[in-house]
């Protein structure tokens, strides 16, 4: 009775906050509430489907509610109930030992409110999809009249094909991505707190901000502790921006060092022993630790992820086309010299796009051409990359249709940044946002390890997520530029 009741609230509360992320301009309304709806109705029809083991896509069905792209739910599941059945306490002071913990600390709390069932998984990513939604338009201002990078940004979470799959099953990716928005209109916050003198903010709200910041990270590192440590290295220039612009500089300067110890400790702690020893020991506020961190720790764990993702089958690994295969070999026998060691490097006797399977392990000489491939495989659609012999990649079961989708989605959303963001810095004479820094060097140190360790391309669709909401949310800091309105800039693009 007591989750029946609690279930009818949580419904109210997610229509107050469709009500007041819709209340502004009409065509952004009309965006959110497409992908709410989609996902409410599609949810639902693929649970039951597999719940009630109807003959539809059978093959696809893992049963209870749960299908074959989510084989991470019943995990989530099972490790929730686990934690439940030690009370209250171990709900709160998870053990770090599972699998992205702190999402299973939420889905222990819905399935304790709402039932142990897969459906939970509805409740918690349509109300991680508003959210995400409610924090782009507070980002880009855009209270009464949408600008064309919210409407653009709405449109890319509600209807992108990656984030859509991802929030019709128990994962976490729908509520990573709330994380990632949340942080950054955290991070704006912080900004204009500093920046805008003509609008006057409390103190205490600062304060609240800095402990959603410190949750946010917490709860990210907790799931991808890399991701949330990226965060917390690319703050440094952030925090160092604001502080140099602020006419306040001096208490600016002692509340930044503060809360970038605190952030810190976050990912620390919300990683936990996830972390790699030698990359923690630059998060320990001891000195002791921090002055025996090594940069060779990162490089380490780099090399040491992509021998794993090189040893481990994957139905669709990324292979180099025949295109990069031949000016690998090329430049092989190029620098070929016999006489330098007594033994020349052998050329592969057949090259990647003839064999039916990579090789468990690349040689030396296929670091390139196989990181270039996993490039291509990110920013071109399948069918482009395999016609003119960049890359080659099979499984898939059937969905190949839905990634090209998907990385058509991801150019454009990436190509409208790139075009939006050159556009306004170019005709606008204010200053840079930090937060438009900050997500450009998030982008830029993502993605090269992403591409250079990560050799399949199921996996490479799911943290292609993070590239993709970074770029989606670059254009919005410009909207918010001091001296600038998204009326302005609207003309800037039309």
């Amino acid at each position: 009775m007591i989750q029946l009741v609690l279930t009818i609230a949580a419904g109210v509360g997610l229509w107050q906050l469709w009500a007041r992320t819709t209340s502004a301009d009409p065509r952004a309304a009309a965006i959110v509430t497409g992908g709410f709806v989609l996902r409410a109705i599609v949810a639902q029809a693929l649970f039951w489907i597999s719940w009630l083991r109807l003959p539809i896509g059978e093959s696809l069905q893992t049963g209870n509610g749960f299908w074959f792209f989510a084989l991470d739910g019943p995990t989530y599941l099972e490790s929730a109930e686990n934690v439940l059945r030690n009370g209250p306490a171990a709900v709160l002071f998870i053990d770090a030992v599972y699998a992205s913990h702190t999402f299973v600390q939420i889905v222990a709390a819905c399935i304790a409110a709402f039932g142990s069932v897969a459906a939970v998984a509805i409740l918690l990513n349509c109300a991680a999809y508003l959210g995400t939604c409610a924090v782009i338009v507070r980002i880009a201002r855009c209270d009464r009249r949408a600008s064309w990078p919210c409407l653009v940004a709405l449109s890319a979470v509600a209807f992108g094909p990656a984030t859509m799959l991802w929030s019709l099953q128990l994962l976490k990716d729908t509520y990573l991505l709330f994380l990632t928005v949340a942080i950054f209109g955290a991070f704006q916050y912080w900004q204009d707190f500093w920046l805008d003198a003509a609008t006057a903010r409390a103190p205490w709200r600062l304060t609240a901000v800095v402990a959603a910041m410190m949750v946010c990270v917490f709860s990210l590192a907790g799931m991808r502790w890399y991701f949330a440590l990226v965060i917390w290295t690319a703050s440094v220039v952030f925090f160092s921006i604001v502080v140099w612009r602020t006419e306040r500089r001096r208490a600016a300067l002692v509340a930044t060092v503060a809360v970038f110890v605190l952030l810190a400790q976050s990912v620390r702690f919300g990683g936990g022993g996830d972390i790699p020893f030698g990359i923690s020991r630059m998060l320990d506020p001891r000195p002791g630790m921090l002055m025996a961190w090594r940069p060779s720790g990162v490089t380490r764990f780099l090399g040491n992820a992509r021998n794993g993702f090189e040893n481990t089958p994957g139905g669709t690994t990324i292979v180099a086309g025949p295109a990069l295969a031949r000016s690998a070999q090329t430049s092989e026998k190029a620098n070929d010299s016999p006489t330098a060691s007594g033994s020349s490097i052998a050329s592969p006797t057949a090259s990647p796009a003839a064999s039916p399977a990579p090789s468990p392990r690349a040689s030396p000489a296929d670091v390139v051409p196989q990181t270039w491939a996993r490039v291509v495989a990110v920013l071109l659609p399948r069918f482009v990359g395999q016609t003119v012999g960049l890359v080659q990649m099979g499984g898939g079961r059937g969905l190949w249709l839905f990634a090209e989708l998907d990385t058509i989605f991801f150019d454009v959303v990436l190509l409208f940044a790139a075009w939006y963001s050159v556009r306004t810095l170019r005709y606008s004479r204010a200053p840079v946002p930090p937060l438009f820094v900050l997500l450009v060097l998030i982008f830029v140190l993502l993605f090269p390890p992403m591409v250079y360790t990560v050799n399949n391309f199921g996996t490479l669709l799911r943290l292609r997520q993070m590239l993709y909401i970074i770029a989606a949310i670059i254009p919005l800091t410009l909207v918010a530029k001091q001296g600038l309105r998204p009326s302005s800039l609207d003309g800037l693009s039309s």
